[in-house]
């Protein structure tokens, strides 16, 4: 809303979406009364017109704080969760923020001598690593307060191989990877807090482990068969190694593919020794 005298808005920008709205609160009331509570109102919207009380059901409105009324208490720090998924059918971008506070959430149904005072206020920007895969399944040790692992791959790791669950509505993800001298290679996945204060980085050092060779499992299946005879035989008379490890496939370890290791690989199925 904007004062129509002076032009001022009653709202502040807001450049990311809190998680949690803290603040300190004191309310006394004229009359003792346990069904009469304070409220406390935090609204993010898309910046266009919004006005408390409110007039109308608003549809730019992109998150709220739930639990807002208070029972009459000394100083008190209260923290308020933000909820933006009931708000999610609007759409709406979270540009602005309006935060209201009032000795009865019913306009005009206080007492005039109800007394609410506020001190402190805060948005809470949470960043928050909940869980770490690699191609799928968590990390070996996971835990959120250790920050260093260690893992063996099968062949140079792919940073999209990599999977950060977070918490935090504004929380962002940073991976990077760069090789070590000794041939191993750094991971580090830092989670980043919406207002840019907290921010925690968990390092992976990942080694490439080299897969057994298996001579003979020219289709690379595990197994050494008739399947395997075929896939080489094909591969001399046409040139095609798709499907085929050519590793596996020198069978005589002679530096070259050819009909010397399709009678070698029979011989090796036939007597069971290379």
């Amino acid at each position: 809303s904007s004062d129509q005298s002076y032009g001022d808005d009653y709202y502040m920008p807001l450049y990311a979406q809190p998680d949690q709205f803290k603040v300190w609160l004191k309310y006394t009331q004229e009359t003792a009364n346990a069904s009469n509570k304070a409220n406390v109102s935090v609204k993010t919207f898309d910046g266009t017109y919004y006005q408390e009380p409110v007039d109308k059901q608003y549809t730019n409105l992109s998150g709220s704080i739930t639990g807002g009324q208070i029972d009459a208490c000394d100083w008190t720090q209260y923290t308020f969760p933000m909820d933006y998924a009931s708000y999610a059918a609007n759409n709406a971008a979270s540009n602005a923020i309006f935060v209201t506070f009032s000795t009865n959430p019913n306009p005009g149904q206080g007492n005039s001598n109800d007394k609410l005072y506020i001190d402190d206020m805060e948005l809470v920007y949470l960043a928050e690593m909940t869980d770490l895969r690699y191609q799928g399944t968590t990390i070996a040790g996971w835990s959120p307060a250790v920050t260093a692992y260690a893992i063996e791959t099968e062949g140079e790791p792919n940073l999209e191989d990599f999977t950060a669950h977070i918490t935090g509505a504004s929380a962002v993800v940073t991976k990077t990877m760069e090789q070590n001298e000794d041939g191993t290679y750094r991971i580090a996945i830092t989670v980043v807090s919406g207002d840019l204060q907290t921010a925690t980085c968990y390092v992976i050092t990942a080694t490439v482990t080299t897969p057994p060779i298996t001579l003979g499992d020219v289709d690379n299946d595990g197994n050494v068969g008739i399947a395997d005879v075929t896939m080489l035989i094909d591969y001399i008379l046409s040139g095609d190694d798709s499907g085929m490890n050519l590793i596996n496939a020198d069978v005589d370890q002679d530096g070259g593919i050819g009909i010397a290791d399709v009678t070698a690989l029979i011989d090796y199925i036939l007597s069971g020794h290379l």
